[in-house]
C-alpha cells in the first residue's frame, strides 16, 4: 500500500485477523491480545471497526489483495455463472431424485447444487432434498456482466419485450445443440 495509514501494530495485526478469519471482529479482536474477554472483544472490535483509519487500511488491503487476482478472480465468477446457468438436470439427478454421481465425481457441474438436506421421518424412512442452482439468477446475473441487461432499470410502466430470461437461456441451449 503506497499511502500509510497511522495504526498501532495490535490494530494491523487485528486488520490482518479479521481479513484472513473471514471478517470476524471479535476473533480478530481476541487473537489480536487486546483482551481475553470474549464481551469486550466484541464491543471494542466493534468500535475499532468504526474508526476512519482503520476501514481505510482494510479497505485499501483488501483492494490489493483482490488486485493482484482480479483477473483469475473474475475468470472464475465467470465460469460459475455460466456453469449455473446453463447445466442440464439430468446431468446431475436421475428420475427419483437421486445424485447420479458423488460431488467429487460431478466436477464442476457440483457448482450447480446449492444444498443436499437429508431428514428421516418417524417410521425411520430417509428423504433427501437437493437444491440445484436457481438458472435464471445466474444467466442474469452474466446477461449484466456482458452488458446485455442493466443491473437496475427504472421505469413506471409496463415493458413487454416478448422475451424472457428462460427464452434467453433456450435460445442459447438450443445453439450448442445445434451446433454439436
Amino acid at each position: 500500500m503506497n499511502e500509510e495509514v497511522e495504526l498501532t501494530e495490535k490494530q494491523r495485526l487485528f486488520i490482518a485477523e479479521y481479513c484472513i478469519n473471514g471478517f470476524n471482529g471479535t476473533q480478530a479482536y481476541l487473537k489480536a491480545g487486546f483482551t481475553q474477554n470474549y464481551d469486550t472483544a466484541r464491543t471494542d472490535a466493534s468500535k475499532l471497526l468504526a474508526k476512519s483509519n482503520v476501514r481505510e487500511f482494510i479497505r485499501k488491503y483488501l483492494e490489493e489483495i483482490i488486485g493482484q487476482y482480479k483477473d483469475t478472480l473474475e475468470y472464475e465468477i465467470i465460469q460459475t455463472y455460466k456453469i449455473r446457468a446453463f447445466y442440464n438436470t439430468e446431468d446431475i439427478i436421475d428420475n427419483e431424485g437421486n445424485l447420479k454421481k458423488s460431488m467429487e465425481e460431478m466436477g464442476e457441474l457440483s457448482k450447480c447444487i446449492e444444498g443436499i438436506e437429508t431428514s428421516v421421518n418417524k417410521s425411520g424412512e430417509k428423504t433427501t432434498k437437493i437444491k440445484l442452482a436457481n438458472r435464471d439468477n445466474a444467466l442474469e446475473k452474466l446477461s449484466v456482466y456482458m452488458g446485455l441487461l442493466r443491473q437496475q432499470m427504472e421505469h413506471s410502466g409496463k415493458i413487454d419485450t416478448g422475451i424472457t430470461i428462460t427464452d434467453l437461456r433456450n435460445a442459447y441451449l438450443n445453439k450448442n445443440i445445434e451446433q454439436k
